[in-house]
């Protein structure tokens, strides 16, 4: 009889029926309300040029190989955005220190992202690198007006190679020069596995005027691999 009870109670607390001590005469028990809770406010960004937190590093033919991406968190424009890397040895000790820049000619939108690589010779008995924060400048010219369109890729299992390939239209009211496409590769979860600086066939574009590109790579398997392809180039004032 007690093990009936005890369960009745308990059928009678999971549907939300308070049950006193009077009435059972033996167990109280209380009824527990799942309120919602409300999740903690996500931290702002911090206000400045970050590197995200989705770069990869590998070794290869003797070289050291890091490549990820920059994000502006300012107000305004950032523009010769360095990346520098700190590479220690087991001990803590400092033993190298590398830097490089992005492929934009132009600043880096507020609000945008872009690829970098850093490609050194692999120091002897490193261990681990750290990032120092980016340095820039704030301001500079905005990229000028161009539009991509047309593009797709495709990872050839017989050749090895992941074809990239778009075409870039000048919709801006000067000319561009040395026009080019930024491309940054992510693995199946969004990792930063590659990227590179891709000229146009037609580098040169008046206003309205579009140009092409289409690129390979074969340094690593691609499969579920995934992009992002920035324009950019030299505004040319008439």
């Amino acid at each position: 009889m007690r093990k009936m009870t005890l369960v009745l109670l308990l059928i009678l607390a999971l549907l939300g029926v308070g049950v006193s001590a009077a009435s059972s005469g033996q167990i109280y028990l209380p009824i527990v309300n799942n309120l919602p809770t409300t999740p903690p406010p996500t931290p702002p960004k911090p206000e400045t040029v970050v590197v995200l937190p989705n770069f990869s590093w590998r070794t290869m033919d003797g070289y050291l190989i890091i490549t990820g991406e920059v994000e502006n968190n300012t107000k305004e424009n950032a523009d010769f955005i360095e990346i520098t890397i700190d590479i220690f040895n087991a001990h803590g000790q400092l033993i190298d220190a590398q830097s490089a820049y992005t492929y934009l000619n132009n600043a880096l939108a507020s609000g945008d992202k872009t690829f970098f690589v850093l490609s050194l010779v692999e120091p002897l008995a490193w261990s681990y690198f750290e990032f120092e924060a980016p340095t820039y400048e704030a301001g500079g010219e905005s990229a000028p007006n161009l539009t991509i369109e047309n593009d797709g890729s495709t990872w050839d299992l017989a050749s090895g190679k992941y074809y990239i390939w778009a075409e870039i239209t000048n919709n801006d009211v000067d000319d561009v020069d040395y026009a080019h496409a930024i491309i940054t590769i992510y693995n199946s979860e969004g990792t930063v596995i590659n990227g590179a600086y891709v000229p146009l066939d037609e580098e040169y574009l008046v206003p309205y005027q579009k140009s092409g590109f289409m690129t390979f790579f074969d340094d690593q398997d691609y499969t579920g691999a995934t992009y992002r392809l920035q324009a950019d180039g030299w505004r040319r004032q008439t």
